[in-house]
């Protein structure tokens, strides 16, 4: 019997990323996610599947799309659509009804972000874009959680490191030990994220689920970034960065990103009828950054922001 084709599912493609790993990358976000970040600035890519995103600025309010939707989804006036992730069917019927949005997914009042193909297609298309950042980037895989699709990014980081390209992943650090080990060899790079997702919790309990793997991936022949999202009044307390600190030096990691909450983040909330708990009041003020940036740099770290790695 014929083995089945590995496929990867992802939402977004950054040609010229200069965020997102050393030097100037392209970015590969895989659709998936095991976390709820309250700050996340794509929630869409939680899903298996990303249900259909709406841009109300661009629609045309003709009412076609509410004329095919299987799931009675889509109302008639200009500001009435959202949409449920629990009920979209991802069948694309209104992406191709709609007059001002197109079946690629490229811009318009309607996008169905997720994309599946194989590895080898993935990698055929972005193949040309990593030549022309060959000696000074590389290909970065992201999400959502990319190694929840574990063989299929084993598979683009070995097409990438058997062509020549420096690779980076970027984790959350909470999936099991043995995801880590599977892509272990073929990774130049880690962007491992450190996160407060249990709000009250002590630093030992908040860090201490990621303080194995991270651990872990600085034992290998490999660069690892610690990056933190800083959300005001949540990971960027005195505590948070001191815990942030701490795990760092007993993991034997001495660079980190800071990643102040995009004043963007409610873009796909928007889009997919939601509303974003992340509100402008959580975004950090220039002072709180350079505050966190000088306290972990006076341990001894080096320290970054926004990406500039």
């Amino acid at each position: 019997m014929a083995e089945t084709a590995i496929t990867v599912r992802y939402f977004d493609i950054d040609w010229l990323s200069r965020r997102d790993g050393p030097g100037p990358r392209v970015v590969i976000f895989l659709q998936g996610c095991a976390l709820s970040c309250p700050w996340c600035h794509s929630p869409h890519s939680r899903f298996e599947r990303s249900p259909v995103l709406f841009f109300g600025n661009r629609c045309l309010a003709c009412g076609r799309c509410a004329d095919v939707c299987p799931a009675g989804l889509r109302g008639t006036g200009p500001r009435e659509r959202t949409v449920d992730g629990s009920r979209c069917r991802r069948c694309g019927a209104c992406v191709a009804a709609c007059p001002v949005s197109r079946p690629d997914g490229a811009g318009g009042a309607l996008v169905l972000p997720t994309r599946e193909t194989t590895p080898e297609e993935l990698f055929a298309m972005v193949a040309p874009q990593l030549e022309i950042v060959r000696r000074s980037g590389g290909l970065t895989l992201s999400g959502g959680e990319a190694l929840l699709q574990r063989q299929g990014a084993a598979r683009l980081l070995e097409l990438a490191r058997n062509s020549g390209f420096h690779t980076a992943v970027e984790t959350s650090g909470l999936l099991p030990r043995e995801s880590y080990e599977a892509v272990s060899g073929l990774v130049d790079c880690w962007l491992f994220g450190i996160r407060s997702d249990i709000p009250g919790a002590g630093a030992k309990e908040r860090f201490g689920a990621r303080g194995g793997n991270l651990r872990f991936l600085a034992s290998l022949p490999a660069r690892v970034i610690v990056r933190k999202p800083l959300v005001a009044g949540v990971t960027d307390t005195a505590g948070e960065i001191e815990a942030t600190a701490e795990l760092m030096a007993e993991c034997g990691v001495a660079e980190i990103d800071l990643l102040p909450l995009n004043p963007h983040t409610s873009h796909y909330y928007r889009a997919l009828g939601l509303e974003c708990p992340a509100a402008g009041r959580l975004i950090p003020a220039a002072g709180a950054v350079a505050a966190v940036r000088e306290r972990l740099a006076g341990r001894g770290l080096t320290v970054t922001v926004g990406g500039d790695i």
